[in-house]
Formats: structure tokens, sequence, C-alpha cells
């Protein structure tokens, strides 16, 4: 997967925008790539029945992609009276689809489209450091996922 992502992704990004855009855009994108395989790995050990794996991975999806969006709105208009910016940005970690599209937002410099949570997490996320906090967080999505899929395999009774 992240071989054809690579030779998909890389020569148009290498010839338009490697040093502006594409470099954060590659790395979100592989990220995001072995995420997710390593969440559908975890998905296929854990599970002995293909259609409820296959069930599971689109509740999965559905809920990275549409849910927590939503409830992330919700609950930034909800208490929006009160301080929440300490929050959040750790809770923008728990969604790796949300953190890869801040750290390209914020590479494209497009935060105030974002509005007041662009504004937030150009405060926290827009230094070197954030950025690298940011794509700690990726790669504890990538790794967490795929120690627990190992471990699962070892255990299996194959």
């Amino acid at each position: 997967m992240l071989v054809a992502l690579v030779v998909g992704m890389y020569l148009p990004t290498a010839v338009f925008a490697l040093f502006d855009i594409g470099g954060v855009l590659m790395l979100c994108a592989a990220l995001l790539t072995l995420s997710f395989v390593s969440i559908g790995a975890l998905i296929a050990m854990k599970n002995r029945d293909k259609a409820r794996a296959v069930g599971f991975g689109l509740a999965v999806w559905a809920v990275m992609v549409i849910v927590y969006d939503a409830l992330l709105l919700w609950a930034m208009l909800a208490f929006g009276d009160r301080p929440i910016e300490p929050f959040v940005v750790p809770i923008a970690a728990l969604n790796p689809i949300d953190l890869a599209r801040i750290m390209v937002m914020l590479k494209v410099d497009l935060a105030a489209m974002m509005g007041y949570s662009g504004a937030v997490y150009k405060q926290y996320l827009g230094s070197v450091g954030g950025i690298m906090m940011a794509t700690g967080a990726l790669m504890l999505w990538v790794i967490v996922p795929a120690w627990w899929s190992l471990r699962a395999f070892d255990r299996k009774d194959l």
C-alpha cells in the first residue's frame, strides 16, 4: 500500500510542490496509509468472521470520518463560552485523519478557513515543535495498532 502511494503521489508532488506543501502532504499520506493498514490488520486479527471484520472496519472509518468531526464541532459549540483550548488539541490527536488534515491546512496556511478551531490549532501546532508533536501522534497511530495486531497474531492458534 505504501509503495503504491509513493509511486502514485511522489512524481506529481516532486514536480509541482515538493518543498512547498508536498513534503508534509507525502508524510501525512504515508502515515495515514500505515495507520489504517495497521488498524485493518488489528481488526483482521481480532475477528474470525470476515463479514463482521468488514462491518467493523467500515464502522471505524465512519466514526473517524463523520461522527468524530460532528462530535468535535458539537463540543466546541456547546462549550464555546468556556476555555476549551487546552482540550481541543489533545482531542485532535484521537483521530489520525483530523490530525493529518490539520497539519496540511497549517502548512498551506489556511488555518483561517477553519475559523476558531484553526486559530487554536495554529497557536498550538503551528510551530516546528507542534508539527513534530503531531507527527509523533500520527506515528503512535501506526505503532500501537501494529503492535497490538502482532501480539494478536502471535497469540492466535493457527
